[in-house]
């Protein structure tokens, strides 16, 4: 919550572009901790890699329940009625997250074939969104992307304020050892996927987008170790 709101007061101070500013704010209030950051997590904090798991799901509920529908998918010029909002409710991740709690709170055993479809379809995710990234990525002008000072702006929030505001507040309040590492291991990865995945299906412009997320993930390969190596 905290982090959302240092997002949304960041945002509208480097962009008044209603679109771009709603792709700076779910970037920085959400990191790349599902695809970067499990792999971070397993190969450093094997020992607490299922608890991140849990500890990200409440960040997955925001994502599907605020990030998509508000700041991925809707108009940000055009003023959002009642069935503007329900109708943005009715996409599939959120819906399909509905289907996939009600399956299991009421313990439903799904056919073999059904699980088989969910399963494959699940290991196709990772790549397909990757090729989709890679696919934009390639077709942005690298220099437009490289000079965007605010594109470094937004990283630099992202990689180093935010995960050291956190380490400075966990050297005055005790945190438990595992939920300090999952909070920060969830918020010093990279700008997210989702800011050139999902506004690409609905056939928005990504490029800038694409070219935060090259220069953010570049930067986190120096960022990272760094902040890890100080907590």
């Amino acid at each position: 919550i905290v982090a959302i709101v240092f997002a949304i007061v960041t945002s509208r101070l480097i962009t008044k572009d209603g679109y771009i500013r709603n792709i700076y704010t779910y970037g920085l209030s959400f990191a790349n901790f599902g695809f970067m950051g499990n792999a971070v997590v397993k190969e450093l904090f094997p020992g607490i890699f299922f608890e991140y798991i849990l500890f990200t799901l409440p960040l997955w509920i925001f994502i599907y329940v605020w990030g998509v529908l508000v700041l991925l998918i809707s108009d940000s010029e055009k003023k959002r009625t009642v069935k503007d909002t329900l109708k943005a409710f009715l996409n599939p991740m959120f819906v399909s997250v509905f289907i996939g709690a009600a399956l299991g709170l009421l313990n439903l055993k799904l056919p073999k074939f059904i699980l088989s479809i969910v399963t494959v379809s699940g290991d196709c995710m990772s790549p397909i969104a990757m090729l989709l990234t890679g696919i934009v990525v390639a077709s942005i002008s690298l220099k437009i992307a490289f000079t965007n000072i605010k594109t470094y702006i937004v990283s630099f929030v992202r990689l180093i304020i935010m995960p050291l505001i956190l380490i400075g507040v966990a050297k005055l309040v005790q945190f438990p050892e595992t939920i300090y590492i999952c909070t920060l291991c969830s918020l010093a990865m990279p700008l997210g996927l989702n800011t050139i995945v999902i506004p690409g299906a609905y056939g928005k412009d990504t490029s800038d987008a694409a070219g935060m997320t090259l220069v953010s993930h570049l930067l986190a390969c120096i960022t990272i170790p760094l902040i890890l190596s100080i907590r």
